[in-house]
């Protein structure tokens, strides 16, 4: 289950960094979800997601 949250978010945060058609349509989004899953990823991504999503 963590490798597919990780991949999941990792994957989500890729496209929201290279599209800001995305990030703009997506972020609200992306923002209140991915913190949800703090419980089941991996610390390193969770730290990337919030880094991400703060800048962006």
């Amino acid at each position: 289950m963590r490798a597919f949250a990780d991949l999941s978010i990792v994957n989500g945060l890729d496209v929201f960094e290279r599209s800001d058609e995305i990030a703009a349509r997506a972020g609200d989004y992306f923002r209140s979800v991915f913190p949800t899953w703090a419980p089941l990823v991996s610390a390193s991504v969770m730290e990337d997601c919030r880094r991400v999503l703060t800048t962006g």
